[in-house]
């Protein structure tokens, strides 16, 4: 790197310093013609800088986007400083076309981010995922966020998310102002249009409290996952999002998800959100920004990466590391276990996930497993399937009142709901 293009790029300002990204090219373009504007972390062989302090503040900080320990970070000061003309711009005509491609790659990795998730997290989403990939699911399907015909509900509700990106932490009521006013225009019934708006506007302003069953999968699903996103203001809370201890809907959820991903953008969603599939949504995002991406290629990409959620599409073995082991709980129609064990999601070690097997079997899986984790996945396995027992009493200790322990579950599955599960 010259050191006028040093300049350029850091504008002088304390604090910044360049990086070199040595890339895997894919076509035969020339080196020195345009380069990309985006490229996949799988596509980087190394990175490079001037010193070993300017390393470090890379090494020591946590970033979001860039998982360090899976780059090779080299110290190269013979790059840097050359002399010679800058081959580089500081501003060009296509400046505003590439601010809006970032932005459009930013909200389409953030929906496919919150799809994804839906799908590690709560396993009841998952039927439902080859629908929403085949455009056959009723409520909502992956080609409503890549239409441009705002006459449709879906996609006129999908247009007032896109004008909020960015948006995490925003205020609900002008969400939802602006929502009555679009998916009116756009030819909701007023009656339905004027009930959601007056009912959301109560649960905003405390008047109104959630019944169960108020966001499970009936009557108007679009409504009810808009409801969802008004009310919780980023991608988190949506996935911890509970009733009385009852989930959402799998419809509601996957839908909340997907455009909650779409209004927060991947930028500002937690790594814990992209870690996982981060080579996926990194070449989602660059083909997007790159203007090589259309829902096709979107479709097939996000298949593969949830492969191992949607029934049918791969063995185990294909998706499964080699050293994982997978212990059976129980069957997912037990709801004491199964709660219990969700209850655990944020306890659990980064290594261990629940999944649900073809036969809906509710399993965990321990990747990279050594004996004692084993032993101690075994041991949390009969914690979660023995009764809670009464406690004893002696006979100096006063009698209790017995506690009801369906009362307790509600608050110990939002605490744990912000783990990961699969």
């Amino acid at each position: 790197m010259r050191a006028v293009e040093i300049e350029l790029l850091t504008s002088g300002r304390d604090g910044d310093f360049p990086i070199l990204l040595e890339a895997i090219v894919k076509n035969s373009a020339d080196a020195h013609e345009q380069q990309q504007e985006a490229i996949p972390l799988s596509d980087v062989k190394r990175a490079v800088f001037r010193s070993d302090k300017e390393q470090q503040v890379v090494v020591n900080r946590r970033l979001d986007n860039v998982p360090v320990d899976l780059l090779r970070l080299d110290v190269d000061p013979s790059l840097f400083g050359v002399d010679g003309d800058s081959r580089y711009v500081a501003t060009s005509a296509a400046d505003s076309a590439s601010s809006e491609r970032w932005k459009s790659a930013d909200q389409l990795g953030g929906a496919v981010a919150g799809l994804v998730a839906a799908a590690d997290i709560h396993p009841n989403v998952r039927e439902h995922l080859s629908a929403f990939l085949a455009g056959s699911l009723p409520s909502f399907s992956l080609d409503d966020i890549f239409g441009e015909d705002t006459q449709t509900f879906c996609r006129a509700a999908v247009g007032v998310i896109r004008q909020h990106h960015d948006g995490q932490g925003q205020d609900g009521n002008m969400l939802l102002e602006e929502l009555v006013v679009t998916l009116g225009k756009a030819g909701m019934p007023s009656d339905e249009v004027r009930a959601f708006g007056t009912r959301m506007a109560s649960i905003l302003s405390s008047d109104e409290v959630r019944k169960r069953g108020s966001l499970s999968d009936k009557k108007n699903v679009l409504l009810r996952a808009l409801s969802l996103l008004v009310q919780r203001p980023s991608l988190d809370e949506i996935l911890a999002d509970r009733v009385a201890g009852e989930l959402p809907g799998p419809q509601v959820l996957l839908i909340a998800a997907t455009l909650a991903g779409l209004r927060d953008g991947l930028a500002r969603l937690s790594s814990e959100r992209k870690s996982r599939h981060a080579d996926a949504l990194g070449q989602i995002t660059a083909g997007v920004e790159n203007e090589a991406m259309d829902v096709e290629r979107l479709r097939e990409m996000i298949s593969k990466a949830l492969a191992h959620a949607i029934p049918g599409r791969s063995s185990e073995a294909q998706t499964r590391p080699s050293n994982s082991v997978v212990l059976e709980i129980c069957p997912f129609s037990k709801p004491a276990i199964v709660r219990r064990a969700l209850a655990d999601i944020a306890l659990m070690p980064p290594t261990w996930r629940l999944i649900l097997s073809d036969d809906n079997t509710l399993c965990l899986q321990i990747d990279g497993a050594g004996e004692d984790d084993v032993v101690a996945a075994k041991l949390k396995r009969m914690e979660w399937s023995k009764r809670p027992g009464k406690p004893r009493k002696t006979q100096t200790a006063k009698s209790m009142a017995p506690v009801n322990d369906e009362a307790m579950l509600p608050g110990l599955i939002g605490a744990g709901a912000s783990g990961t599960v699969d």
